[in-house]
């Protein structure tokens, strides 16, 4: 029970940190009138250590104290180092924002770090939850944590903000002492554990060690790169909806006016999760996906074309109740396919790591910075590309390129989809 407790918690704040990051930031910075596609541009950077976590992987695989454990002994310090920036940055970030024009480059630096030091701590909470859960209980353990602290971060920060009762420095501070809480709770239960070591310190893998078995998982094993490969490009079928959203903030369509009706929805989707911990124990979880990926390229043709409707209206959109209502039920049914597709990968890659498990950490984590990486170059080509083409063009290049990815790897998945294929085995 408190194992779960410590995950939740600590996938609660790095869910701050990704709302943070990719909703409520960006979001407030464009409210600047002197901020510029230029600017979201490069504060888009923030999100790149989330890809790179494949960098810092074999370090935490690999380096620890055996007396404090082994995932333990990275938990704590960058957690802490978490609570410490996320306190700093309550005093700092305001002011940052409502400067003329905005200190886009020493904003992204602070955020930058605190999503080096989140990062970090995402590979060892999701090895260490890989360790003490079935993969299916972990990979919804995930999601109701992470979907806690984004929906914190974004939606109840906006419904509160709305009506002048929350302060994004009080949030931050708030973020903050759940952090420091989190780290006590992890060394209270290291204290409690009848057995100093950890199940999966049993086998012992030092850095060398974890860096020759991951080489060769991935040299080795072609459903591994197979795996990579559709996960770093197939992400392009909607890398236009961040910079829509920001598009739609511009016409009305501000976060406040829908804060209360997402509160509403927020229940709804723990019993997404559910669901989707469902398909994720099923044998064929890529089937699934393939099919959520194709969900989200339709969504995104019947997004850009409610967006020509609210431009061709203008600035009455955002009051239209029929334009209003079909904005909500678009992002929430995205919303739902975007739950479904994370549970469900988190849980066929927890399955492929439970395999590797003295390298759990960098399995999840190459697996995981791949998809990561694939989500977050769309936000940083796709603003330049829009400012010179529009954001017509450049959604119709991004739903071709993803739909072309889907077709190429259509049939394959359904092959990888079989753990014990003998392309799985370095």
């Amino acid at each position: 029970m408190l194992d779960a407790l410590c995950i939740l918690l600590h996938y609660a704040v790095q869910g701050c940190v990704q709302g943070l990051a990719f909703g409520t930031l960006p979001l407030l910075l464009r409210r600047n009138t002197a901020a510029t596609d230029e600017h979201s541009s490069v504060f888009s950077l923030v999100g790149y250590p989330f890809t790179l976590k494949f960098l810092f992987a074999p370090v935490v695989d690999g380096i620890y104290s055996t007396r404090f454990g082994r995932r333990e002994s990275w938990l704590v310090p960058t957690q802490l180092c978490s609570a410490a920036i996320f306190a700093h940055l309550a005093s700092s970030l305001e002011p940052m924002l409502d400067e003329t024009p905005p200190r886009v480059l020493l904003l992204t630096a602070l955020v930058f770090m605190l999503t080096v030091s989140t990062a970090v701590t995402d590979i060892a909470t999701d090895a260490w939850a890989s360790s003490r859960m079935c993969d299916s209980r972990a990979s919804v353990c995930q999601s109701v944590g992470l979907t806690i602290g984004f929906e914190s971060s974004v939606t109840f920060f906006f419904f509160l903000k709305g009506r002048g009762l929350l302060e994004l420095r009080t949030l931050l501070l708030g973020v903050s002492a759940v952090g420091f809480g989190s780290v006590g709770l992890v060394a209270f239960v290291r204290m409690c554990e009848a057995h100093p070591a950890n199940v999966e310190d049993s086998e012992v893998a030092g850095l060398r060690v974890v860096l020759r078995r991951a080489w060769a998982l991935c040299a080795g094993a072609p459903n591994v790169r197979r795996l990579l490969l559709f996960r770093l490009l197939v992400p392009v079928v909607s890398g236009f909806a961040p910079l829509l959203r920001a598009r739609y903030q511009a016409q009305g369509f501000s976060p406040e006016m829908f804060a209360e009706y997402d509160l509403c929805f927020l229940p709804l989707s723990f019993l997404v999760m559910w669901i989707g911990g469902t398909i994720a124990s099923s044998p064929y979880p890529l089937t699934f996906i393939r099919r959520a990926r194709l969900a989200t390229a339709l969504i995104g043709v019947a997004s850009l074309g409610h967006y020509r409707c609210c431009l061709a209206m203008g600035e009455l959109a955002a009051h239209d109740p029929m334009l209003r209502i079909t904005y909500f039920c678009l992002a929430k049914v995205s919303d739902v396919v975007g739950i479904l597709l994370f549970v469900v990968g988190v849980a066929f890659t927890n399955r492929i790591a439970s395999r590797n498990e003295a390298i759990a950490g960098t399995v999840i984590t190459f697996l995981a910075s791949c998809g990561n990486l694939g989500e977050l170059l769309p936000e940083t080509w796709v603003p330049l590309a829009a400012q010179a083409f529009g954001i017509e063009l450049t959604a119709v290049l991004c739903l071709s390129a993803g739909l072309v990815v889907l077709w190429a790897f259509w049939e394959e998945l359904h092959r990888l989809e079989n753990i014990d294929d003998i392309g799985w085995k370095a």
